[in-house]
């Protein structure tokens, strides 16, 4: 399995990144998402600064004791935009392939190849 991939828990509005994938594009201080106009990719890319369209990334995510193995944010909007966007069922999850691109230190996102997924508790 592709360990390179972003969830979205569309009913309770988070999102879920792994710490490997934030450790594979530098383990940056913030993150954010670019969609591309057609919708069918997204870019996950580190950002230096806090600004409107970045997360921060909490620093015990790269602690190596961290047991959590991802980073977890609430964004009901990006959510929102998601399932508009491509008719996902707002009270399922899904999981977006993804691909690294060491060389521009990005994630590139196939929204295409999103498969519902079940919740874990």
């Amino acid at each position: 399995m592709n360990n390179t991939y972003i969830s979205f828990y569309l009913k309770e509005g988070k999102v879920h990144i792994t710490t490997a994938t934030l450790r594979d594009l530098g383990s940056p201080p913030y993150v954010r998402f670019l969609l591309n106009e057609d919708g069918s990719s997204m870019v996950l890319e580190p950002y230096d600064h806090k600004a409107f369209p970045s997360m921060r990334v909490p620093k015990k995510v790269y602690a190596e004791q961290y047991a959590g193995g991802r980073m977890e944010f609430r964004c009901m909007a990006l959510c929102r935009i998601m399932s508009g966007r491509f008719g996902w069922d707002t009270q399922s999850s899904y999981r977006v392939p993804g691909r690294l691109i060491s060389k521009q230190r990005l994630v590139l996102l196939d929204v295409t190849g999103a498969e519902m997924i079940e919740a874990q508790r």
